[in-house]
């Protein structure tokens, strides 16, 4: 089977979002969103949430609250909807210790405490 460059370059790089039909809409560009979301989710939105604690658990800068809130302002910086919370956290929590040398020892108020080695 032989390929024209071209044709496949120019199906893969759209220029509009006419471009799509309403089932490739539907089969493309919808599981193409939702695959993003979750690498932001997996991947980034744990890291800047982790950072974020944990730099302003440095710098003084935590005042009292709950790890939702603190998360949600956090994540209110990042235009993202939808996610896991639950997962994300997860992945925060695993991320201030290794990262961080910190661990949250209570979720609400939110409380951290610096691991001594």
């Amino acid at each position: 089977m032989t390929h024209n460059l071209e044709e496949d370059v120019e199906f893969m790089i759209r220029t509009n979002l006419e471009d799509f039909a309403d089932d490739e809409y539907e089969n493309i560009l919808i599981p193409y969103e939702e695959n993003f979301q979750k690498y932001i989710e997996k991947y980034i939105l744990p890291e800047i949430v982790a950072f974020g604690i944990a730099s302003g658990f440095e710098r003084n800068a935590i005042w009292t609250g709950s790890l939702k809130q603190h998360y949600n302002t956090i994540k209110d910086r990042i235009p993202i909807f939808n996610e896991d919370y639950d997962s994300i956290i997860k992945d925060v929590k695993n991320l201030l210790e290794i990262k961080f040398s910190l661990i949250i020892t209570k979720d609400d108020p939110l409380e951290i405490e610096k691991i001594k080695y």
